[in-house]
């Protein structure tokens, strides 16, 4: 039965020489496969392996994604054979049971799991379609801005040019700088018990001592809105009232959609904004799955924006999104699963956005979800709410709204 390793910080040194051995030994390894591959298939009357080579295999990885949603964990690595990038990969799916192994792309075949411990977190903040064949430790790092890697020489373990940039539930192993080997690692509570500072006799436990604020850092407070209701409201309506409404009632901002597969939205006059931290707190009516709320962003070009971004939120296939309309067409469109562990109870999603050049992290309830890339739009401009269905009339309600300054 295949088992798949629970990942803790004092397992951090044995995976290092773990992968170490595992770059060393992979052109053994993969000649030795490639060996099997062209006596059984000459055995067998079959093309050979340079036959092979250039037939397109079939990507399975798409129909498993749209079947089975992201994978829990899962490992990808890369080779050079006949003078080209081969993925290898894994994908495990613990709550089905079952890993399903990959050569780019083309589905091998499926291996019973064992099951992990009640409260296990999944590895669901990385999506294996964002790590490409042999990417720069910077291009990494980059992608991953939102959290530190620690990193890790291999030397001492025989490999002079290798490294290891080690995460929040992830290991990326490098041969050269070229990213050639990558790890996400279901989290265990039994982990992080033994990995607690515990006094021993010889060290007496500390004095309590008042528990630490966890909130991120933010800079000054640039704007806010409470959306009380009586008061005026601040943001605008961006079509007219047979197509949408925004108005603030029970203390929240209302946006209604009357508009069917397209988008409303109300957006702020000022301030203008590049770079920034957003936080507010979204919910979409439960008889409405198929909406999706967003927060508008370098929003140009009059009323009706010419240009902007749109990070959504879609409840009913626990997603966010960062999307990019520019001069009339949609230049971006790219979507990360939430883990179901932090999807609330209660519907009311607490976003908080951060926006730093080109770079976007998003987090959910306290729990950073999603990065996104993109420098196809980088001037300031207005900000405000969105929302679309194919449902209407839609609601979405917002609620404490600020805007903060980069620390």
């Amino acid at each position: 039965m295949h088992t798949h390793r629970i990942f803790s910080r004092r397992s951090l040194l044995l995976a290092a020489a773990s992968l170490t051995a595992l770059l060393v030994m992979s052109c053994t390894i993969l000649n030795t496969l490639a060996g099997d591959n062209r006596s059984s298939k000459s055995a067998e009357g079959e093309m050979d392996l340079s036959q092979a080579m250039l037939v397109t295999p079939e990507n399975n990885v798409i129909n498993v994604m749209d079947k089975m949603g992201a994978p829990d964990a899962f490992t990808i690595r890369f080779d050079m054979l006949e003078d080209r990038a081969v993925r290898w990969e894994t994908w495990s799916y613990f709550d089905y049971g079952s890993s399903i192994d990959f050569v780019d792309g083309e589905l091998l075949w499926m291996t019973e799991l064992e099951p992990v411990p009640d409260g296990s977190l999944y590895a669901h903040l990385y999506d294996p379609d964002d790590f490409g064949a042999f990417m720069s430790p910077d291009l990494v790092r980059q992608m991953l801005f939102w959290q530190q890697l620690e990193e890790i020489h291999l030397s001492e373990g025989g490999l002079e040019n290798g490294m290891l940039l080690a995460g929040d539930q992830i290991l990326l192993g490098f041969d050269q700088d070229r990213l050639v080997y990558v790890e996400t690692f279901v989290l265990s509570p039994e982990d992080e018990v033994k990995e607690a500072d515990q006094p021993t006799p010889q060290t007496p436990a500390a004095e309590p001592q008042q528990a630490a604020t966890d909130a991120p850092a933010v800079g000054t407070l640039l704007f806010e809105d409470g959306f009380k209701t009586g008061t005026d409201q601040k943001a605008i309506p961006l079509f007219p009232p047979e197509t949408m409404v925004f108005h603030n009632m029970e203390d929240q901002g209302w946006l209604v959609s009357y508009y069917k597969g397209g988008i409303v939205g109300a957006a702020y006059e000022t301030p203008l904004l590049q770079d920034f931290i957003a936080e507010f707190e979204v919910t979409i009516r439960e008889s409405q799955p198929g909406s999706m709320a967003g927060f508008l962003f370098r929003g140009i070009g009059g009323d009706q924006f010419s240009r902007y971004y749109n990070l959504v939120i879609h409840p009913g296939k626990a997603q966010v999104g960062l999307e990019a309309w520019k001069d009339g067409e949609w230049v971006l469109m790219e979507y990360r699963p939430i883990p179901a562990e932090i999807v609330p109870e209660d519907g009311y999603y607490r976003l908080r956005i951060e926006v730093r050049g080109a770079r976007f992290g998003v987090s959910v309830n306290g729990t950073q979800v999603a990065a996104f890339t993109d420098d196809q739009l980088p001037e300031a401009g207005r900000f405000g709410f969105t929302l679309a269905t194919d449902n209407p009339p839609a609601i979405a309600k917002f609620d404490n709204l600020r805007i903060y300054q980069l620390p």
